[in-house]
C-alpha cells in the first residue's frame, strides 16, 4: 500500500466514513462505498451519481456528515399508515392474478429459467451494481405466486410476519425495504393486477 493510499485510508476512517453507510454531502444524501463499479472510495447517489472521495480535498471530505437514522414507536405508527389494505408480507402468496397481460409489460421482467414474470426493487447500493436489500415477486406460468425479501446482496433473507414490527427493524435498510415492498403490493392491488384472497 502506498503512503498516499495509507493516509487516505486513515483520513476516511478519521472522518467516520463506513462502507454501505448513508451520508450527507452538499445537502444531498449518498451512500459511501469502498468499492463500487470498479471505483474505490466513492459516494453513490440514489440516481447512481458517483462522486470520487479520492479526488476531494480533505476539507470537502471533512464536510461529509453521517446520516443519522432512528426508529421509534411514533415512526412505526406513521409507517403502519402506509398499509392501506392491512396486508402481511406473506399475503402475496395467496393473491390471485387478475390481469395476466399487465405483468408482461414494464416494470415486470421475464425469467425464463424459472418460467416466471417478475417484479423487483430495492434499497441501498450493493457492491455488484445491484441492491444491498431487495424484494422479488414472481408470477409463475403455472399460476403460483411467490416472493423473497433479501439482504446482504441476496446472501440472506428477511423472515418477517408483519409490516413494521419495531423488533424486525434494526437498520434503516430494514425499514426502507419494507416500505418499497409494501408500495409494490399496494400498486399491484391499485392497478387491479392482483387481488388478495382469503
Amino acid at each position: 500500500m502506498s503512503y498516499k493510499q495509507k493516509r487516505l485510508d486513515e483520513a476516511i476512517k478519521f472522518f467516520g466514513l463506513n462502507d454501505y453507510k448513508s451520508v450527507i454531502y452538499n445537502n444531498k444524501r449518498y451512500q459511501f462505498m469502498y468499492h463500487y463499479q470498479g471505483k474505490k472510495y466513492v459516494l453513490v447517489g440514489d440516481g447512481n451519481e458517483i462522486i470520487s472521495v479520492v479526488e476531494m480535498p480533505l476539507i470537502d471530505i471533512a464536510s461529509i456528515k453521517p446520516y443519522v437514522w432512528t426508529i421509534d414507536e411514533e415512526k412505526i405508527k406513521k409507517l403502519k399508515e402506509l398499509n392501506k389494505y392491512n396486508l402481511k408480507p406473506t399475503d402475496i402468496k395467496k393473491a390471485k392474478l387478475i390481469n395476466s397481460d399487465k405483468i408482461k409489460e414494464k416494470p415486470f421482467w421475464r425469467n425464463d429459467g424459472i418460467n416466471a414474470w417478475c417484479l423487483s426493487g430495492g434499497v441501498s447500493h450493493g457492491l455488484y451494481r445491484g441492491y444491498n436489500s431487495d424484494y422479488w415477486i414472481g408470477f409463475y406460468d403455472d399460476g403460483k405466486i411467490d416472493y423473497h425479501l433479501n439482504c446482504m446482496e441476496d446472501m440472506c433473507n428477511y423472515k418477517i410476519t408483519e409490516f413494521f414490527n419495531i423488533n424486525d427493524i434494526e437498520y434503516e435498510a430494514d425499514e426502507l425495504l419494507q416500505v418499497k415492498y409494501l408500495e409494490a403490493l399496494n400498486w399491484l392491488i391499485d392497478e387491479k393486477i392482483i387481488e388478495i384472497g382469503e
